[in-house]
C-alpha cells in the first residue's frame, strides 16, 4: 500500500458516526473501505480492529498493510 494516512472521525455517545480517510496511497480501496467499515462502529478498540480485521478477506494481498494500520489504530485509540 505504502504512502501516508490521515483519518478523522467524530463520535457520538461512543458511536463513530463519520470516518473519513485521506491518503497518498497508490491504492487507497483498502483503505477507503476501512474508513466506511468504522462508521457506526462503537469506538471500541476490540470492536474497531474487529472491523479493519472483517477487510482481510477482501482485500488479501492488502492484508500485512491492514494489520498495520489495525496496530496503529490498537495503540492510539482511547
Amino acid at each position: 500500500m505504502g504512502g501516508g494516512i490521515e483519518l478523522h472521525m467524530d463520535v457520538d455517545r461512543g458511536v463513530i458516526t463519520r470516518s473519513q480517510l485521506f491518503t497518498d496511497s497508490l491504492n487507497p480501496a483498502p483503505l477507503e473501505a476501512l474508513a466506511q467499515a468504522l462508521q457506526g462502529c462503537a469506538y471500541r478498540v476490540s470492536d474497531i480492529i474487529s472491523a479493519g480485521e472483517a477487510l482481510f478477506e477482501l482485500f488479501p494481498e492488502q492484508q500485512p498493510e491492514l494489520q498495520q494500520v489495525n496496530a496503529w489504530l490498537a495503540e492510539n485509540i482511547r
